[in-house]
Protein backbone atom coordinates (compact mmCIF):
# COMPACT_ATOMS: atom_id res chain seq x y z
CA UNK A 1 0.00 0.00 0.00
CA UNK A 2 1.61 3.30 -0.99
CA UNK A 3 1.50 6.44 1.11
CA UNK A 4 -1.11 8.20 -0.98
CA UNK A 5 -3.41 5.19 -0.89
CA UNK A 6 -2.95 4.76 2.86
CA UNK A 7 -3.73 8.40 3.58
CA UNK A 8 -6.88 8.13 1.48
CA UNK A 9 -8.07 5.23 3.64
CA UNK A 10 -7.25 6.60 7.07
CA UNK A 11 -9.15 9.14 9.13
CA UNK A 12 -6.80 11.44 11.00
CA UNK A 13 -3.71 9.29 10.29
CA UNK A 14 -0.68 9.45 8.05
CA UNK A 15 1.99 6.95 7.34
CA UNK A 16 5.67 7.27 8.08
CA UNK A 17 8.31 6.18 5.66
CA UNK A 18 10.90 3.75 6.94
CA UNK A 19 13.87 1.75 5.78
CA UNK A 20 13.51 -2.01 5.45
CA UNK A 21 15.09 -4.78 7.47
CA UNK A 22 14.31 -8.33 6.47
CA UNK A 23 13.11 -11.55 7.99
CA UNK A 24 14.46 -14.37 5.79
CA UNK A 25 11.96 -16.65 4.14
CA UNK A 26 8.98 -14.26 4.14
CA UNK A 27 8.76 -13.45 0.44
CA UNK A 28 5.56 -14.52 -1.34
CA UNK A 29 7.70 -16.27 -3.89
CA UNK A 30 9.62 -18.20 -1.22
CA UNK A 31 12.68 -15.95 -1.25
CA UNK A 32 13.51 -12.42 -0.20
CA UNK A 33 14.31 -9.48 -2.45
CA UNK A 34 15.32 -6.35 -0.52
CA UNK A 35 13.22 -3.25 -1.14
CA UNK A 36 14.69 -0.76 -3.60
CA UNK A 37 16.30 2.47 -2.40
CA UNK A 38 14.03 5.27 -1.29
CA UNK A 39 13.97 8.12 -3.81
CA UNK A 40 12.04 11.27 -2.77
CA UNK A 41 9.78 9.21 -0.56
CA UNK A 42 9.18 6.33 -2.96
CA UNK A 43 11.08 3.28 -4.01
CA UNK A 44 13.03 3.17 -7.23
CA UNK A 45 10.95 1.64 -10.06
CA UNK A 46 11.08 -2.12 -10.30
CA UNK A 47 12.57 -3.66 -13.38
CA UNK A 48 10.28 -6.69 -13.19
CA UNK A 49 6.57 -7.39 -12.88
CA UNK A 50 6.94 -7.86 -9.12
CA UNK A 51 7.26 -5.28 -6.36
CA UNK A 52 8.38 -5.16 -2.74
CA UNK A 53 6.47 -4.40 0.43
CA UNK A 54 7.72 -3.75 3.95
CA UNK A 55 5.79 -4.64 7.10
CA UNK A 56 6.74 -3.21 10.50
CA UNK A 57 5.43 -4.88 13.67
CA UNK A 58 5.85 -3.06 16.98
CA UNK A 59 5.42 -4.39 20.53
CA UNK A 60 5.30 -1.15 22.54
CA UNK A 61 6.32 -0.95 26.19
CA UNK A 62 4.90 1.22 28.90
CA UNK A 63 6.93 4.11 30.22
CA UNK A 64 6.21 6.45 33.07
CA UNK A 65 6.70 9.44 30.79
CA UNK A 66 4.33 8.23 28.07
CA UNK A 67 1.13 7.47 29.91
CA UNK A 68 -1.02 8.28 26.85
CA UNK A 69 0.72 5.58 24.87
CA UNK A 70 1.06 2.94 27.55
CA UNK A 71 0.37 -0.65 26.58
CA UNK A 72 -3.21 -1.67 27.21
CA UNK A 73 -3.76 -4.69 25.04
CA UNK A 74 -0.64 -6.69 24.29
CA UNK A 75 -0.52 -9.96 26.19
CA UNK A 76 2.73 -10.50 28.15
CA UNK A 77 2.66 -14.08 26.82
CA UNK A 78 2.99 -12.93 23.20
CA UNK A 79 6.24 -14.28 21.77
CA UNK A 80 5.37 -14.82 18.11
CA UNK A 81 2.82 -14.07 15.42
CA UNK A 82 1.41 -16.10 12.55
CA UNK A 83 1.36 -14.08 9.36
CA UNK A 84 -0.70 -14.96 6.30
CA UNK A 85 -0.95 -13.04 3.05
CA UNK A 86 -4.12 -13.70 1.10
CA UNK A 87 -5.47 -12.75 -2.29
CA UNK A 88 -9.05 -13.36 -3.34
CA UNK A 89 -9.82 -14.94 0.02
CA UNK A 90 -7.09 -17.59 -0.17
CA UNK A 91 -3.50 -17.75 1.02
CA UNK A 92 -0.92 -17.02 -1.65
CA UNK A 93 0.92 -20.20 -0.58
CA UNK A 94 4.37 -21.09 0.75
CA UNK A 95 5.84 -19.85 2.93
CA UNK A 96 2.49 -18.50 4.17
CA UNK A 97 1.00 -18.85 6.67
CA UNK A 98 4.30 -18.44 8.52
CA UNK A 99 5.22 -18.14 12.19
CA UNK A 100 7.52 -15.21 13.00
CA UNK A 101 9.31 -14.83 16.35
CA UNK A 102 9.00 -11.45 18.06
CA UNK A 103 11.93 -10.78 20.34
CA UNK A 104 14.77 -8.25 20.28
CA UNK A 105 17.14 -11.08 19.33
CA UNK A 106 14.97 -12.44 16.49
CA UNK A 107 16.17 -11.90 12.93
CA UNK A 108 14.89 -8.56 11.66
CA UNK A 109 13.96 -7.38 15.19
CA UNK A 110 15.54 -4.83 17.49
CA UNK A 111 14.93 -3.26 20.87
CA UNK A 112 14.12 0.45 20.97
CA UNK A 113 13.00 2.90 23.61
CA UNK A 114 9.45 2.39 22.33
CA UNK A 115 9.61 -1.39 22.53
CA UNK A 116 10.51 -4.21 20.18
CA UNK A 117 10.29 -3.57 16.44
CA UNK A 118 10.43 -6.25 13.77
CA UNK A 119 10.45 -5.56 10.03
CA UNK A 120 10.07 -7.93 7.14
CA UNK A 121 10.11 -7.52 3.39
CA UNK A 122 8.17 -9.50 0.82
CA UNK A 123 8.11 -9.56 -2.96
CA UNK A 124 4.73 -9.87 -4.61
CA UNK A 125 3.09 -9.35 -7.96
CA UNK A 126 1.21 -6.03 -8.18
CA UNK A 127 -2.38 -6.31 -7.00
CA UNK A 128 -4.68 -6.32 -3.97
CA UNK A 129 -3.95 -8.47 -0.93
CA UNK A 130 -4.83 -8.85 2.73
CA UNK A 131 -2.31 -9.15 5.58
CA UNK A 132 -3.53 -11.34 8.46
CA UNK A 133 -1.91 -11.49 11.88
CA UNK A 134 -2.58 -13.81 14.84
CA UNK A 135 -0.71 -13.39 18.15
CA UNK A 136 0.55 -16.59 19.82
CA UNK A 137 2.42 -17.63 22.94
CA UNK A 138 5.58 -19.76 22.94
CA UNK A 139 3.52 -22.97 22.75
CA UNK A 140 1.68 -21.84 19.63
CA UNK A 141 -1.58 -21.15 21.45
CA UNK A 142 -3.51 -18.37 19.74
CA UNK A 143 -3.92 -15.28 21.90
CA UNK A 144 -5.96 -13.37 19.35
CA UNK A 145 -8.25 -13.98 16.42
CA UNK A 146 -6.85 -13.29 12.96
CA UNK A 147 -7.17 -9.61 12.13
CA UNK A 148 -6.82 -8.56 8.51
CA UNK A 149 -5.56 -5.41 6.86
CA UNK A 150 -6.08 -4.98 3.08
CA UNK A 151 -3.18 -3.52 1.14
CA UNK A 152 -2.20 -2.88 -2.46
CA UNK A 153 1.12 -3.66 -4.10
CA UNK A 154 2.06 -0.98 -6.61
CA UNK A 155 5.31 -1.06 -8.63
CA UNK A 156 7.69 1.84 -8.18
CA UNK A 157 6.49 3.04 -4.77
CA UNK A 158 7.28 2.25 -1.13
CA UNK A 159 4.57 -0.29 -0.31
CA UNK A 160 4.44 -0.25 3.48
CA UNK A 161 2.16 -1.22 6.35
CA UNK A 162 2.74 -0.67 10.06
CA UNK A 163 1.18 -2.75 12.85
CA UNK A 164 1.29 -2.47 16.65
CA UNK A 165 0.33 -5.24 19.07
CA UNK A 166 -0.77 -2.70 21.67
CA UNK A 167 -1.45 0.97 22.24
CA UNK A 168 -4.14 3.62 22.61
CA UNK A 169 -6.27 4.24 19.49
CA UNK A 170 -6.44 7.87 18.44
CA UNK A 171 -8.30 7.35 15.16
CA UNK A 172 -10.18 4.74 13.15
CA UNK A 173 -9.09 3.28 9.84
CA UNK A 174 -11.99 2.13 7.64
CA UNK A 175 -10.53 0.07 4.82
CA UNK A 176 -12.42 -1.82 2.08
CA UNK A 177 -11.44 -5.45 1.62
CA UNK A 178 -8.97 -6.34 -1.09
CA UNK A 179 -11.73 -7.48 -3.48
CA UNK A 180 -14.32 -4.88 -2.49
CA UNK A 181 -16.21 -2.82 -5.09
CA UNK A 182 -16.33 0.19 -2.76
CA UNK A 183 -14.81 3.16 -4.56
CA UNK A 184 -13.39 6.31 -3.01
CA UNK A 185 -11.85 6.84 0.42
CA UNK A 186 -12.85 7.14 4.03
CA UNK A 187 -11.86 10.81 3.94
CA UNK A 188 -13.93 11.84 0.93
CA UNK A 189 -16.58 9.12 1.13
CA UNK A 190 -17.30 5.88 -0.66
CA UNK A 191 -19.58 5.11 -3.59
CA UNK A 192 -21.20 1.81 -4.40
CA UNK A 193 -23.34 0.69 -7.32
CA UNK A 194 -26.92 -0.34 -6.67
CA UNK A 195 -26.18 -3.40 -8.78
CA UNK A 196 -23.51 -4.74 -6.42
CA UNK A 197 -24.94 -8.16 -5.62
CA UNK A 198 -22.35 -9.78 -3.37
CA UNK A 199 -21.56 -8.59 0.17
CA UNK A 200 -18.71 -6.10 0.24
CA UNK A 201 -15.95 -6.60 2.80
CA UNK A 202 -14.75 -3.72 4.93
CA UNK A 203 -12.36 -3.56 7.89
CA UNK A 204 -12.49 -1.33 10.96
CA UNK A 205 -9.16 -0.96 12.77
CA UNK A 206 -7.93 1.19 15.64
CA UNK A 207 -4.90 3.35 14.82
CA UNK A 208 -2.47 4.68 17.43
CA UNK A 209 -0.75 8.05 17.58
CA UNK A 210 2.22 6.66 15.64
CA UNK A 211 -0.11 5.65 12.78
CA UNK A 212 0.16 1.93 13.51
CA UNK A 213 -2.76 -0.42 13.06
CA UNK A 214 -3.54 -1.95 16.48
CA UNK A 215 -4.01 -5.71 16.14
CA UNK A 216 -3.50 -8.77 18.29
CA UNK A 217 -4.74 -9.95 21.67
CA UNK A 218 -7.14 -7.50 23.30
CA UNK A 219 -7.08 -4.99 20.45
CA UNK A 220 -9.83 -2.35 20.53
CA UNK A 221 -13.30 -3.73 19.89
CA UNK A 222 -14.46 -2.67 16.41
CA UNK A 223 -18.04 -2.01 15.36
CA UNK A 224 -19.70 -0.80 12.17
CA UNK A 225 -23.28 0.37 11.64
CA UNK A 226 -25.25 2.09 8.89
CA UNK A 227 -28.72 3.56 8.43
CA UNK A 228 -29.00 2.65 4.75
CA UNK A 229 -26.80 -0.43 4.32
CA UNK A 230 -27.09 -3.87 5.86
CA UNK A 231 -23.95 -4.51 7.94
CA UNK A 232 -22.92 -7.86 9.38
CA UNK A 233 -19.87 -8.89 11.40
CA UNK A 234 -17.74 -11.54 9.75
CA UNK A 235 -17.52 -13.47 13.04
CA UNK A 236 -15.29 -14.01 16.06
CA UNK A 237 -12.46 -15.38 13.93
CA UNK A 238 -12.09 -12.00 12.18
CA UNK A 239 -13.02 -9.37 14.78
CA UNK A 240 -12.28 -6.30 12.66
CA UNK A 241 -13.98 -7.54 9.45
CA UNK A 242 -17.52 -6.69 8.36
CA UNK A 243 -19.67 -7.16 5.28
CA UNK A 244 -21.94 -4.55 3.71
CA UNK A 245 -24.96 -5.33 1.52
CA UNK A 246 -26.64 -2.84 -0.80
CA UNK A 247 -30.46 -2.67 -0.84
CA UNK A 248 -32.04 -3.41 -4.23
CA UNK A 249 -34.52 -0.58 -4.03
CA UNK A 250 -35.13 2.25 -4.57
CA UNK A 251 -33.39 2.43 -7.93
CA UNK A 252 -32.51 6.09 -7.59
CA UNK A 253 -29.33 7.45 -6.03
CA UNK A 254 -29.22 7.48 -2.26
CA UNK A 255 -26.91 9.00 0.32
CA UNK A 256 -26.17 7.17 3.56
CA UNK A 257 -23.20 6.65 5.84
CA UNK A 258 -21.10 4.14 7.73
CA UNK A 259 -20.45 4.71 11.43
CA UNK A 260 -17.22 3.08 12.60
CA UNK A 261 -16.12 2.80 16.21
CA UNK A 262 -13.31 1.22 18.23
CA UNK A 263 -13.75 0.85 22.00
CA UNK A 264 -10.98 0.33 24.53
CA UNK A 265 -10.86 -0.04 28.32
CA UNK A 266 -8.65 2.46 30.14
CA UNK A 267 -9.02 0.73 33.48
CA UNK A 268 -11.40 3.43 34.66
CA UNK A 269 -13.98 2.93 31.93
CA UNK A 270 -14.57 2.31 28.25
CA UNK A 271 -13.47 4.99 25.78
CA UNK A 272 -14.53 5.20 22.14
CA UNK A 273 -12.97 6.56 18.96
CA UNK A 274 -15.49 7.02 16.16
CA UNK A 275 -15.77 8.17 12.59
CA UNK A 276 -18.64 8.68 10.13
CA UNK A 277 -18.00 8.03 6.45
CA UNK A 278 -20.47 9.22 3.80
CA UNK A 279 -21.56 6.59 1.28
CA UNK A 280 -23.37 7.24 -2.00
CA UNK A 281 -25.35 4.39 -3.52
CA UNK A 282 -25.52 5.15 -7.21
CA UNK A 283 -28.67 4.79 -9.25
CA UNK A 284 -28.37 1.99 -11.75
CA UNK A 285 -30.24 -0.50 -13.90
CA UNK A 286 -29.22 -3.95 -12.75
CA UNK A 287 -31.10 -6.42 -14.95
CA UNK A 288 -34.32 -7.47 -13.19
CA UNK A 289 -36.87 -8.03 -15.99
CA UNK A 290 -40.64 -7.97 -15.51
CA UNK A 291 -43.50 -7.76 -18.00
CA UNK A 292 -45.54 -4.58 -17.54
CA UNK A 293 -48.33 -5.21 -20.04
CA UNK A 294 -49.05 -7.05 -23.28
CA UNK A 295 -51.03 -5.63 -26.21
CA UNK A 296 -50.60 -8.17 -28.99
CA UNK A 297 -49.34 -5.49 -31.37
CA UNK A 298 -45.82 -5.41 -32.82
CA UNK A 299 -44.22 -2.76 -30.64
CA UNK A 300 -41.34 -0.48 -31.63
CA UNK A 301 -40.38 3.04 -30.51
CA UNK A 302 -41.57 4.45 -27.16
CA UNK A 303 -41.88 7.85 -25.50
CA UNK A 304 -43.64 9.26 -22.45
CA UNK A 305 -46.06 12.16 -22.81
CA UNK A 306 -46.58 14.85 -20.20
CA UNK A 307 -49.30 12.82 -18.45
CA UNK A 308 -47.11 9.75 -17.97
CA UNK A 309 -48.71 7.79 -20.80
CA UNK A 310 -46.37 5.58 -22.78
CA UNK A 311 -46.83 6.27 -26.51
CA UNK A 312 -45.71 3.40 -28.75
CA UNK A 313 -45.24 3.02 -32.51
CA UNK A 314 -46.42 -0.34 -33.83
CA UNK A 315 -45.91 -2.47 -36.89
CA UNK A 316 -49.70 -2.87 -37.04
CA UNK A 317 -50.11 0.68 -38.42
CA UNK A 318 -51.23 2.03 -35.02
CA UNK A 319 -49.82 4.41 -32.49
CA UNK A 320 -50.66 2.80 -29.13
CA UNK A 321 -51.04 4.33 -25.70
CA UNK A 322 -50.36 2.59 -22.38
CA UNK A 323 -51.69 4.54 -19.40
CA UNK A 324 -50.04 4.62 -15.96
CA UNK A 325 -52.91 2.34 -14.85
CA UNK A 326 -51.75 -0.29 -17.37
CA UNK A 327 -54.53 0.15 -19.93
CA UNK A 328 -53.57 -0.32 -23.61
CA UNK A 329 -55.48 1.43 -26.39
CA UNK A 330 -55.08 2.37 -30.05
CA UNK A 331 -54.39 6.09 -29.77
CA UNK A 332 -53.99 6.84 -33.49
CA UNK A 333 -54.40 4.94 -36.75
CA UNK A 334 -56.96 2.49 -38.10
CA UNK A 335 -54.80 -0.59 -38.31
CA UNK A 336 -54.86 -0.36 -42.11
CA UNK A 337 -51.76 0.84 -43.95
CA UNK A 338 -52.16 4.26 -45.49
CA UNK A 339 -51.19 7.91 -45.26
CA UNK A 340 -54.27 9.93 -44.39
CA UNK A 341 -54.01 12.99 -42.15
CA UNK A 342 -56.78 13.97 -39.72
CA UNK A 343 -57.80 17.53 -38.89
CA UNK A 344 -60.95 16.99 -36.77
CA UNK A 345 -59.16 15.88 -33.62
CA UNK A 346 -59.88 12.19 -34.08
CA UNK A 347 -56.45 10.54 -34.50
CA UNK A 348 -57.98 7.06 -34.78
CA UNK A 349 -59.22 7.92 -38.28
CA UNK A 350 -55.74 8.83 -39.57
CA UNK A 351 -53.67 6.13 -41.24
CA UNK A 352 -50.00 5.13 -40.93
CA UNK A 353 -47.76 2.56 -42.59
CA UNK A 354 -45.49 0.64 -40.19
CA UNK A 355 -44.40 3.51 -37.95
CA UNK A 356 -41.17 2.79 -36.04
CA UNK A 357 -40.17 5.81 -33.95
CA UNK A 358 -41.87 8.09 -31.40
CA UNK A 359 -40.81 11.39 -29.83
CA UNK A 360 -42.68 13.87 -27.63
CA UNK A 361 -41.54 17.48 -27.75
CA UNK A 362 -41.50 20.13 -25.02
CA UNK A 363 -45.08 21.16 -25.91
CA UNK A 364 -46.39 17.58 -25.63
CA UNK A 365 -46.78 17.17 -29.39
CA UNK A 366 -46.15 13.61 -30.60
CA UNK A 367 -43.93 12.98 -33.63
CA UNK A 368 -43.95 9.66 -35.46
CA UNK A 369 -41.52 8.28 -38.03
CA UNK A 370 -44.00 6.81 -40.53
CA UNK A 371 -41.29 4.53 -41.79
CA UNK A 372 -42.87 2.82 -44.78
CA UNK A 373 -44.34 6.14 -45.94
CA UNK A 374 -40.96 7.95 -45.65
CA UNK A 375 -42.57 10.77 -43.71
CA UNK A 376 -42.56 12.39 -40.28
CA UNK A 377 -46.06 12.77 -38.82
CA UNK A 378 -47.24 15.07 -36.03
CA UNK A 379 -50.10 14.46 -33.58
CA UNK A 380 -50.80 17.71 -31.77
CA UNK A 381 -52.35 18.08 -28.33
CA UNK A 382 -55.81 18.44 -29.93
CA UNK A 383 -55.49 15.08 -31.69
CA UNK A 384 -54.94 16.47 -35.19
CA UNK A 385 -52.61 14.38 -37.39
CA UNK A 386 -50.51 16.16 -40.03
CA UNK A 387 -47.49 15.40 -42.17
CA UNK A 388 -44.71 17.48 -40.65
CA UNK A 389 -41.93 16.65 -43.15
CA UNK A 390 -41.50 14.47 -46.23
CA UNK A 391 -43.91 13.29 -48.88
CA UNK A 392 -45.58 9.88 -48.79
CA UNK A 393 -44.37 7.61 -51.56
CA UNK A 394 -41.30 9.72 -52.33
CA UNK A 395 -38.05 8.45 -50.84
CA UNK A 396 -34.69 10.23 -50.80
CA UNK A 397 -32.50 12.40 -48.62
CA UNK A 398 -33.18 15.87 -49.93
CA UNK A 399 -32.89 18.69 -47.41
CA UNK A 400 -35.68 21.26 -47.66
CA UNK A 401 -38.71 22.69 -45.91
CA UNK A 402 -41.55 20.36 -44.80
CA UNK A 403 -43.10 18.39 -47.64
CA UNK A 404 -40.29 19.36 -50.03
CA UNK A 405 -37.79 17.32 -48.00
CA UNK A 406 -37.45 13.57 -48.52
CA UNK A 407 -36.56 10.65 -46.22
CA UNK A 408 -35.62 7.05 -46.87
CA UNK A 409 -36.93 4.61 -44.24
CA UNK A 410 -36.77 6.98 -41.24
CA UNK A 411 -36.57 4.95 -38.03
CA UNK A 412 -35.57 6.45 -34.66
CA UNK A 413 -36.50 9.97 -33.62
CA UNK A 414 -35.72 12.11 -30.58
CA UNK A 415 -36.60 15.66 -29.49
CA UNK A 416 -34.27 18.12 -27.78
CA UNK A 417 -35.28 20.73 -25.21
CA UNK A 418 -35.50 23.66 -27.65
CA UNK A 419 -37.90 22.24 -30.23
CA UNK A 420 -35.64 20.40 -32.67
CA UNK A 421 -36.13 16.82 -33.82
CA UNK A 422 -33.38 14.39 -34.87
CA UNK A 423 -34.15 11.45 -37.13
CA UNK A 424 -32.12 8.32 -37.83
CA UNK A 425 -32.79 8.10 -41.59
CA UNK A 426 -31.84 4.44 -41.93
CA UNK A 427 -31.68 3.78 -45.66
CA UNK A 428 -30.18 7.21 -46.33
CA UNK A 429 -27.37 6.39 -43.86
CA UNK A 430 -27.79 9.87 -42.42
CA UNK A 431 -28.92 11.76 -39.33
CA UNK A 432 -31.40 14.49 -40.16
CA UNK A 433 -32.41 17.51 -38.10
CA UNK A 434 -35.87 19.11 -38.27
CA UNK A 435 -36.31 22.47 -36.57
CA UNK A 436 -39.61 23.69 -35.10
CA UNK A 437 -40.55 25.26 -38.44
CA UNK A 438 -40.09 22.02 -40.36
CA UNK A 439 -36.74 22.83 -41.99
CA UNK A 440 -34.83 19.61 -42.66
CA UNK A 441 -31.03 19.48 -42.76
CA UNK A 442 -28.48 16.66 -42.69
CA UNK A 443 -26.09 16.85 -39.74
CA UNK A 444 -24.15 13.59 -40.16
CA UNK A 445 -23.47 11.03 -42.86
CA UNK A 446 -22.48 11.14 -46.50
CA UNK A 447 -25.18 8.75 -47.64
CA UNK A 448 -22.65 6.00 -48.31
CA UNK A 449 -22.80 3.19 -45.74
CA UNK A 450 -19.68 2.96 -43.60
CA UNK A 451 -18.11 3.43 -40.18
CA UNK A 452 -15.75 6.36 -40.76
CA UNK A 453 -15.57 8.95 -38.00
CA UNK A 454 -15.11 12.62 -38.68
CA UNK A 455 -16.92 15.91 -38.79
CA UNK A 456 -20.64 15.62 -39.52
CA UNK A 457 -21.03 15.42 -43.29
CA UNK A 458 -17.70 13.64 -43.83
CA UNK A 459 -18.50 10.76 -41.44
CA UNK A 460 -20.30 7.65 -42.59
CA UNK A 461 -23.07 5.66 -40.94
CA UNK A 462 -24.52 2.23 -41.70
CA UNK A 463 -28.30 1.95 -41.53
CA UNK A 464 -28.76 4.04 -38.36
CA UNK A 465 -31.87 2.92 -36.52
CA UNK A 466 -31.78 4.10 -32.90
CA UNK A 467 -31.08 7.61 -31.67
CA UNK A 468 -31.12 9.29 -28.26
CA UNK A 469 -29.87 12.52 -26.69
CA UNK A 470 -28.21 13.47 -23.40
CA UNK A 471 -28.93 16.62 -21.35
CA UNK A 472 -26.00 18.41 -22.98
CA UNK A 473 -27.29 17.95 -26.52
CA UNK A 474 -24.95 15.15 -27.58
CA UNK A 475 -26.60 12.57 -29.82
CA UNK A 476 -26.01 8.82 -29.60
CA UNK A 477 -26.81 6.59 -32.54
CA UNK A 478 -26.73 2.84 -33.07
CA UNK A 479 -25.91 1.64 -36.57
CA UNK A 480 -28.28 -1.23 -37.31
CA UNK A 481 -25.99 -2.52 -40.03
CA UNK A 482 -22.89 -2.88 -37.85
CA UNK A 483 -24.03 -2.72 -34.23
CA UNK A 484 -21.68 0.23 -33.70
CA UNK A 485 -22.58 2.88 -31.11
CA UNK A 486 -21.75 6.36 -32.39
CA UNK A 487 -21.68 9.77 -30.75
CA UNK A 488 -22.38 13.08 -32.45
CA UNK A 489 -21.25 15.92 -30.21
CA UNK A 490 -22.68 19.42 -30.22
CA UNK A 491 -20.00 20.51 -32.72
CA UNK A 492 -21.10 17.80 -35.15
CA UNK A 493 -18.09 15.51 -34.69
CA UNK A 494 -18.87 11.81 -35.09
CA UNK A 495 -16.95 9.22 -33.07
CA UNK A 496 -17.41 5.52 -32.38
CA UNK A 497 -17.92 4.76 -28.69
CA UNK A 498 -18.16 0.98 -29.04
CA UNK A 499 -17.91 -1.27 -32.08
CA UNK A 500 -20.11 -4.25 -32.92
CA UNK A 501 -21.97 -4.34 -29.61
CA UNK A 502 -24.97 -6.00 -31.26
CA UNK A 503 -25.58 -8.26 -34.23
CA UNK A 504 -28.55 -6.17 -35.37
CA UNK A 505 -29.60 -3.25 -33.21
CA UNK A 506 -32.82 -1.28 -33.48
CA UNK A 507 -32.86 1.08 -30.52
CA UNK A 508 -30.69 2.95 -28.03
CA UNK A 509 -31.43 4.73 -24.75
CA UNK A 510 -29.44 6.70 -22.20
CA UNK A 511 -29.87 6.95 -18.42
CA UNK A 512 -29.14 9.98 -16.20
CA UNK A 513 -25.66 8.60 -15.44
CA UNK A 514 -24.79 8.68 -19.14
CA UNK A 515 -24.88 4.89 -19.49
CA UNK A 516 -26.23 3.66 -22.82
CA UNK A 517 -28.46 0.67 -23.53
CA UNK A 518 -28.83 -1.05 -26.88
CA UNK A 519 -31.23 -3.72 -28.09
CA UNK A 520 -29.81 -6.97 -29.39
CA UNK A 521 -32.48 -8.13 -31.81
CA UNK A 522 -33.09 -11.70 -32.86
CA UNK A 523 -30.87 -13.27 -35.51
CA UNK A 524 -29.55 -16.63 -36.66
CA UNK A 525 -26.39 -16.63 -34.52
CA UNK A 526 -27.41 -14.70 -31.41
CA UNK A 527 -30.25 -14.35 -28.94
CA UNK A 528 -32.20 -11.17 -28.25
CA UNK A 529 -31.42 -9.06 -25.21
CA UNK A 530 -30.30 -5.72 -23.83
CA UNK A 531 -26.68 -4.57 -23.77
CA UNK A 532 -25.26 -1.96 -21.41
CA UNK A 533 -22.64 0.31 -22.99
CA UNK A 534 -20.42 2.63 -20.98
CA UNK A 535 -19.14 5.71 -22.74
CA UNK A 536 -15.63 4.39 -22.16
CA UNK A 537 -16.53 1.73 -24.75
CA UNK A 538 -16.99 -1.20 -22.36
CA UNK A 539 -20.18 -3.15 -22.96
CA UNK A 540 -21.87 -6.20 -21.47
CA UNK A 541 -25.16 -8.11 -21.54
CA UNK A 542 -27.51 -6.80 -18.89
CA UNK A 543 -30.61 -8.91 -19.68
CA UNK A 544 -31.38 -11.72 -22.10
CA UNK A 545 -28.64 -12.17 -24.66
CA UNK A 546 -26.58 -15.40 -24.54
CA UNK A 547 -29.19 -17.31 -22.57
CA UNK A 548 -32.19 -15.60 -24.08
CA UNK A 549 -35.06 -16.80 -26.19
CA UNK A 550 -34.87 -17.88 -29.82
CA UNK A 551 -37.74 -18.01 -32.31
CA UNK A 552 -40.80 -19.99 -31.23
CA UNK A 553 -40.26 -19.95 -27.45
CA UNK A 554 -42.00 -18.03 -24.71
CA UNK A 555 -40.55 -14.92 -23.14
CA UNK A 556 -39.46 -15.25 -19.55
CA UNK A 557 -39.10 -12.70 -16.78
CA UNK A 558 -36.13 -13.00 -14.44
CA UNK A 559 -32.79 -11.49 -13.63
CA UNK A 560 -30.03 -10.73 -16.12
CA UNK A 561 -29.15 -13.53 -18.49
CA UNK A 562 -31.88 -15.68 -16.96
CA UNK A 563 -34.55 -13.51 -18.59
CA UNK A 564 -35.50 -13.83 -22.24
CA UNK A 565 -36.94 -11.58 -24.93
CA UNK A 566 -38.70 -12.17 -28.23
CA UNK A 567 -37.37 -9.27 -30.31
CA UNK A 568 -36.68 -6.08 -28.31
CA UNK A 569 -37.18 -3.19 -30.72
CA UNK A 570 -37.67 -0.09 -28.60
CA UNK A 571 -35.90 1.30 -25.52
CA UNK A 572 -36.55 4.18 -23.17
CA UNK A 573 -35.27 5.11 -19.72
CA UNK A 574 -38.31 6.31 -17.82
CA UNK A 575 -39.35 7.44 -14.34
CA UNK A 576 -37.90 5.61 -11.37
CA UNK A 577 -34.69 4.81 -13.25
CA UNK A 578 -36.40 1.99 -15.16
CA UNK A 579 -35.62 0.82 -18.67
CA UNK A 580 -38.77 0.29 -20.73
CA UNK A 581 -38.47 -2.24 -23.54
CA UNK A 582 -40.86 -2.75 -26.44
CA UNK A 583 -40.71 -6.49 -27.19
CA UNK A 584 -41.86 -6.61 -30.80
CA UNK A 585 -42.32 -10.37 -31.23
CA UNK A 586 -44.40 -10.74 -28.06
CA UNK A 587 -46.26 -7.41 -28.18
CA UNK A 588 -45.20 -6.70 -24.59
CA UNK A 589 -43.77 -3.77 -22.70
CA UNK A 590 -41.06 -5.07 -20.38
CA UNK A 591 -39.28 -3.24 -17.58
CA UNK A 592 -35.61 -3.73 -16.70
CA UNK A 593 -34.48 -2.26 -13.37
Amino acid sequence: MNNADFRSLRIGSTMALMGALLLPGCAGSGHVVPPGPIVNGSAAPSTSSRATATFKITIPKATASAQSRSVKYVSPATTQVVIDIQQGGASIGAPYPETVALAPTSTGCSSTLAGTQCQLGVTLAPGSYSFFLTAEDASGTALSAAAGVPFTITPGVANQITVSLGGIPTSVAVVPGAQSALAGSAGSGYSLSRCTSSPQSINVIGVDADTNYILGAGAPTASLTSGGLTVAAAGSTAPNAFTVNVPNSPATAESTSLSANVAYNTGSGVQNVSATIPVTISSDICGQVTTLQTSGDQLYGLAFDASGNLIIATGNHYVDKLTPAGVFSHFAGTGVAGHADESSGTPTTATFNNPRGIAVDRNNNIFVTDTFNDTIRKIDTSGNVTTFAGTAGTSGSHDAQGASATFNFPWGIVADTVGNLYVADASSNKIRKIDSSGNVTTIAGTGVPGSANGSGLSATLNFPTGITIDPFGNLFVVDGGTGNVRKIDTSGNVTTIAAAVSGFALSIAIDPNGTLYVTLTQGPNFNPGIIKVLQSGTFSDIAGGPNGCQSGCNIQDGFGLGASFGAPAGLLVGPGFKLYVADDQQGSVRIVQ
